[in-house]
């Protein structure tokens, strides 16, 4: 005579007094598929992350020549000084198109200017 008692609602095995070793086999069956589900998602995961774009590497800083060519397309001719002061900073002494000297300081990345002072 095979008794047996089942939970509802529930994610546990059937277990029968029939057979003493049903429970072990569920066990196992579910740390199985508990173990193939976990390596599912922890696979998921890993690809999810593998697919997010790269951060692109800051913009190299400008030579002095692509400095000089930056400064005549703003308008800025006779350059008598370039001093680089750090990573990221220019010095510039320069002439205007209306002949005013200028002190400047110029972003080394971008070529912005950052500070214009009349010399």
């Amino acid at each position: 005579m095979a008794f047996l008692i089942h939970r509802r609602f529930s994610l546990g095995p059937v277990v029968s007094m029939a057979d003493p070793n049903a429970t072990r086999r569920h066990t196992v069956t579910n740390s199985r598929l508990l173990a193939t589900a976990l390596v599912a998602v922890l696979a998921s995961g890993t690809f999810a992350h593998a697919q997010t774009a790269p951060v692109p590497p800051a913009p190299p800083f400008m030579d002095v020549t692509m400095l000089l060519k930056h400064l005549s397309s703003l308008g800025f001719g006779d350059v008598r000084e370039i001093e680089r002061k750090s990573d990221k900073l220019y010095e510039v002494t320069a002439r205007d198109a209306e002949g005013l000297r200028w002190e400047m300081s110029v972003d080394a990345r971008t070529g912005e200017i950052l500070r214009k002072e009349p010399d």
